[in-house]
């Protein structure tokens, strides 16, 4: 192997863990402050709404609906947001 080879394995290894580090430590925030739970509320909200109107567009394109997985993905991001109040 050549110094070129070790020096591109060495560049990609540092950026690898500098970019775990960073995404490890923007988790961390969201699971375990205050405010980080709060956000974490509001984008499961968020992804709630979004799919409502996914699945109706859905709906209106194949001109049916599909209610029964529509109850389904909505019920896990309901018992996902009830989870985070009763751990807040």
């Amino acid at each position: 192997m050549s110094n070129s080879d070790n020096t591109n394995h060495s560049q990609g290894f540092i950026s690898g863990l500098f970019t775990g580090a960073v995404i490890g430590g923007a988790l961390a925030y969201l699971a375990i402050t205050p405010s980080g739970r709060r956000i974490v509320k509001q984008l499961l909200t968020i992804a709630e709404d979004l799919a409502e109107y996914g699945d109706e567009y859905i709906g209106m394109a194949k001109g049916s609906t599909q209610q029964s997985r529509k109850e389904s993905s909505h019920k896990n991001v309901r018992s996902v947001l009830k989870k985070l109040e009763r751990e807040s």
